[in-house]
C-alpha cells in the first residue's frame, strides 16, 4: 500500500459533538443490556428523531474512528 494511500485512511480524530456523545453513549448502554447493537430505527426513537438523522449520527460516529457501520446489515454496528 503506498504512503500516500495510508495517510489518507487515518482517522482525524476531534472532539465529538453533544449529540454524537449521546448517541455513543446510547449505543454503548444499549449493546450492555442487550448483547446486540441497537437499529437505526431504535436510536432515532431514543431521540425522537428519524432513521435518517440516526444514519448521520453513525456516520459521524464513524469518521471519528468510534465504530463502523456494515452497510445493508441489520444492526450493522461494529465497535472499534
Amino acid at each position: 500500500m503506498s504512503k500516500a494511500k495510508k495517510q489518507s485512511e487515518k482517522t482525524i480524530r476531534l472532539p465529538l459533538s453533544k449529540v454524537a456523545q449521546d448517541v455513543w453513549a446510547y449505543i454503548l448502554g444499549y449493546y450492555q443490556d442487550n448483547k446486540y447493537m441497537p437499529t437505526l430505527e431504535e436510536i432515532g426513537q431514543q431521540f425522537n428523531k428519524t432513521k435518517q438523522w440516526a444514519d448521520l449520527c453513525l456516520i459521524e460516529l464513524e469518521k471519528q474512528g468510534k465504530i463502523k457501520v456494515i452497510p445493508n446489515k441489520h444492526r450493522g454496528i461494529q465497535l472499534i
